[in-house]
């Protein structure tokens, strides 16, 4: 059985007319520069690490591991935080 609770989503601002209007934090940012953003922080981790995918940083199938786990978040927090 699945106990899941679904909340309701928490109204963050109230337009004039008095009427709820949902609207989230990372809405604040138009979709297209979300996205450029993200491409330019997976370019950046890419260079520097030789990937982005957790199997291929950790070696699985060819062996050799390009990156350990925390200099992983450690490079994904850099870039990130470049931007918050």
């Amino acid at each position: 059985m699945d106990k899941r609770i679904a909340l309701p989503p928490m109204p963050f601002s109230t337009s004039f007319t008095g009427e709820s209007k949902t609207t989230y934090a990372y809405a604040s940012i138009p979709r297209n520069l979300s996205r450029a953003r993200m491409k330019e922080i997976l370019t950046k981790f890419q260079e520097r690490n030789g990937a982005i995918q957790c199997k291929q940083l950790k070696g699985v199938g060819t062996g050799t591991v390009l990156r350990a786990c925390p200099d992983c978040v450690s490079d994904a927090s850099e870039f990130l935080e470049e931007y918050l």
